[in-house]
Order: C-alpha cells, then sequence, then structure tokens
C-alpha cells in the first residue's frame, strides 16, 4: 500500500528508483537496436498492451512469431543484465 504522506526522503529516493528504471529501459531498448520487431515488442508492452495477443496484434505478427520474439527478448534480457552488472562492480 502507497504511502498516503510520503517524506521527503520517501519521495527522493522514489524518484531515484524511477529514474533509474527508465534509464535501464532505454539502455536495453537502444542494445535491441539491431532487431525492429524486438523494439516494436518493447514499444507494445511500454504502451501498455501485456497480453500476448494484444501485442501481436498491435504489431502486426503472430502469436508464435511473439512467443519466439519473447524468447529472444528473454536471452538478451539476461545478457544486458550480465553485462551491466559487470560494470557496477
Amino acid at each position: 500500500v502507497p504511502d498516503r504522506n510520503p517524506t521527503i526522503e520517501t519521495k527522493l529516493i522514489n524518484q531515484e528508483i524511477e529514474e533509474k528504471s527508465e534509464t535501464f529501459f532505454q539502455e536495453f531498448y537502444e542494445s535491441v537496436q539491431d532487431s525492429p520487431k524486438l523494439q516494436m515488442v518493447l514499444d507494445s508492452i511500454f504502451e501498455g498492451h501485456i497480453k500476448r495477443a494484444d501485442i501481436a496484434e498491435n504489431i502486426g505478427i503472430t502469436v508464435k512469431e511473439f512467443d519466439n520474439l519473447k524468447k529472444q527478448l528473454r536471452r538478451r534480457l539476461q545478457l544486458f543484465q550480465g553485462k551491466n552488472s559487470g560494470e557496477n562492480q
């Protein structure tokens, strides 16, 4: 349950978390620039589509093709996280 009267410290922490999330998403998005379809999937998710059939329809592909793209995204995300965790050590 969100705090209805957050302290200044809580607001700053939440703002920092949001900024880090946006930066992470943007950097990951850029890391898949070699695959426009992967970026289209990310765009669709960012727009609020969460069901695989909705995402597939939104970007004009079959559900099976979406499933394959989702697997690619998972692999790319794992690689991306591995590279980023190495930079933070």
